[in-house]
């Protein structure tokens, strides 16, 4: 039951959908025309000699439950496919139900043919359609307290009742094909009421199919749904399937431009993050330039400073000694005036300058003696006397 299934039952009903996912379905979508090959499929199944499909001696091979639930389920995933719809033939139709039948089992069985699983799909559909007209009836007028179940068994009893005792050994489909929209409807019980039905053996008139089915392929998407008259939700149609895939093909191309912008801008900013990042470096690295330059040029003004300062200092001291050393030398030009002074005999001069020269000789005595510079002269001058 869980075996694998190949590519070509993915290429029919589109990527993302295979028969695995119809079966763990929770809804699985029916049409109600393809029941039309119900009632007379026992009969003809066996007289025909103008159907396509092939026959077999082993007919009469026992069917199990699992081979009875694959093959409703087979029906169904099938006869919904509404990319091919009512265009697809009979025999085209059984040829691809046995393919997927057979995927589902996971073995090949020779005695499992496109007829034996008409003949036994028109047995269960026509008990089954039996027992759901009787359990509609026992839900459109149902007794105070009744539960579903109650109601199930009262269906069985009554069934049993109409068929002379033979039990109801198709609950197990009936409770797939339930599920369905269609087999909830009134109409449905009508139709299957009704003699137009049509045989599966009828391989050379196209099936007619519904157009509409659920969008089990991706049960994340919200679908369109029709209400009947009768208030039953009906399945998305093959147009509506193709417009909401054209739809979807349009949000694809606006959610790969989103995608494209998205991608573009987030580009673009991680550019501009870079050149941002690029341009704060840069700025960095000036900001230090500029700053070394400014210390440099800082610390040359002070040394130049500090040099001016010292060559101020130099030439003060320059000047200092200059003044001290024209000082020494007008005071040494003093000197030897008052030398040449006091050298000067004066009884030798005239009597008008003798009494001049003895003056300037007593004041630089005096001079010489208030700076020290004769004490030792005058000392021994007094020793002398």
């Amino acid at each position: 039951m869980n075996a694998s299934y190949p590519s070509h039952v993915h290429q029919q009903f589109g990527s993302g959908f295979s028969f695995q996912s119809l079966l763990n379905a929770p809804k699985l979508p029916f049409d109600t025309q393809t029941s039309n090959t119900s009632k007379k499929s026992n009969k003809k199944c066996k007289t025909t000699k103008k159907s396509n499909i092939p026959q077999t001696s082993s007919l009469n091979k026992k069917w199990t439950k699992a081979e009875d639930v694959a093959l409703t389920k087979a029906w169904l995933y099938v006869s919904v496919d509404s990319d091919i719809g009512n265009n697809q033939k009979n025999s085209a139709m059984w040829n691809r139900i046995l393919q997927t039948w057979r995927d589902n089992i996971g073995a090949y069985d020779e005695a499992r043919t496109t007829n034996s699983l008409g003949c036994r799909w028109g047995k269960i559909l026509a008990a089954v359609n039996k027992f759901h007209a009787l359990h509609e009836r026992l839900e459109r007028t149902p007794q105070s307290g009744t539960t579903p179940e109650d109601m199930k068994r009262e269906a069985i009893r009554m069934y049993e009742d109409l068929t002379n005792g033979k039990p109801f050994k198709y609950e197990h489909c009936w409770e797939i094909l339930i599920t369905n929209p269609k087999w909830c409807s009134k109409e449905l019980t009508k139709t299957n009421d009704s003699n137009k039905q049509k045989s599966v053996n009828d391989s050379d008139s196209p099936v007619s199919f519904s157009n509409q089915r659920d969008d089990y392929m991706n049960p994340d998407t919200p679908i369109t749904e029709g209400i009947n008259s009768d208030g039953v939700v009906r399945p998305q149609g093959r147009k509506g399937t193709k417009e909401k895939k054209r739809r979807l093909n349009d949000e694809k191309g606006v959610v790969e431009a989103l995608y494209n912008l998205q991608s573009t801008l987030e580009k673009q900013i991680k550019v501009n993050e870079e050149e941002l990042e690029l341009k704060k470096e840069k700025d960095k690295k000036e900001f230090e330039l500029r700053e070394q330059t400014m210390k440099k040029e800082i610390e040359l003004k002070e040394k130049a400073q500090k040099m001016k300062e010292k060559d101020q200092q130099l030439k003060e001291k320059n000047q200092r000694l200059k003044e001290k050393e024209q000082k020494m030398k007008e005071k040494a030009q003093k000197r030897q005036e008052q030398d040449r002074i006091l050298n000067q005999d004066v009884n030798k001069l005239p009597l008008a300058l003798r009494s001049t020269f003895e003056i300037y000789q007593a004041q630089i005595l005096k001079e010489g003696e208030n700076d020290g510079l004769f004490g030792k002269v005058f000392t021994n001058s007094d020793d002398d006397k």
